[in-house]
């Protein structure tokens, strides 16, 4: 059994920060620790010291360690509620009679992403709109870029009436259409390291922040606020709230949405 102490794990952690481009430090310790531990066992590491020489000897596990603390649950239309506010309210909100660019971020396998490029192609199919999807998970961004691939329980929440314009069966699994693929582009990205230079009209990051330390929260919903247009929406999980929204320049909507306050 892993024993662990405060020191130990901390030593972990900038071990890891020198294999991987990922900071363990922005991560509530408790529920990345058991993770962490979890693997190790199966590894059958007698310590966290040892499991850090055996990631950094063996590349294969190095990768197979990046997967496993990337949260990477995801499918379509999750939490229908919001999603249907989304389709109802929202986009209504900020006009279909202009191209609207959203950001996705922390997309995992791409099935919010397609959400997002279904619903717009539905209101107003007629226009250029873009869905730019993100995640730091390498293997995750090949499975979205297929588009394919999704099983029954991933889709289990997606109404009848996208599944039958957006989707194709593919044996036991379903597919993407190719009309709805080309309204998104993925690209890695870390929400915390990395910057973001372009302004969108809808920003959305579900049950991603989560996992992350008060500060590093903070400083991903100060992110989010500056990569937003005035009026713009930002999109969240259904069991996130943001504290102190007003101080970054927020205001709330509805349960998962707040918009940015025009100065």
């Amino acid at each position: 059994m892993l024993a662990t102490t405060e020191g130990e794990y901390q030593r972990f952690t900038k071990a890891v920060g020198s294999l991987l481009p990922i900071s363990l430090a922005d991560y509530k310790q408790q529920q990345m620790e058991r993770r962490i531990r979890d693997m190790a066992r199966k590894c059958l590491a007698p310590d966290l010291e040892a499991f850090a020489g055996m990631l950094r000897g063996d590349p294969k596990l190095l990768l197979q360690f990046e997967q496993h603390i990337t949260i990477n649950v995801s499918e379509f239309y999750r939490n229908p509620e919001a999603f249907e506010y989304l389709a109802n309210r929202i986009l209504a909100r900020l006009s279909p009679k202009r191209d609207l660019k959203i950001w996705s971020a922390g997309c995992s396998c791409g099935a919010e992403s397609y959400t997002l490029a279904m619903l717009l192609h539905q209101y107003a199919p007629s226009l250029r709109h873009g869905v730019h999807a993100t995640d730091i998970d390498r293997a995750m961004l090949s499975r979205a870029r297929q588009g394919k691939g999704y099983t029954a329980e991933e889709i289990r929440d997606l109404p009848l009436r996208l599944r039958t314009l957006y989707m194709t069966r593919e044996d036991s699994t379903y597919a993407v259409t190719s009309e709805i693929q080309r309204l998104v582009r993925f690209d890695r990205h870390d929400l915390l390291r990395d910057q973001m230079t372009q302004v969108f009209d809808l920003v959305v990051c579900r049950n991603v922040v989560i996992y992350f330390t008060d500060d590093a929260k903070s400083r991903l919903y100060q992110k989010f606020v500056d990569a937003l247009k005035p009026g713009g929406y930002l999109f969240i999980g259904a069991t996130e709230t943001i504290n102190k929204a007003h101080e970054l320049g927020l205001r709330y909507v509805h349960p998962c949405f707040y918009t940015k306050i025009a100065m």
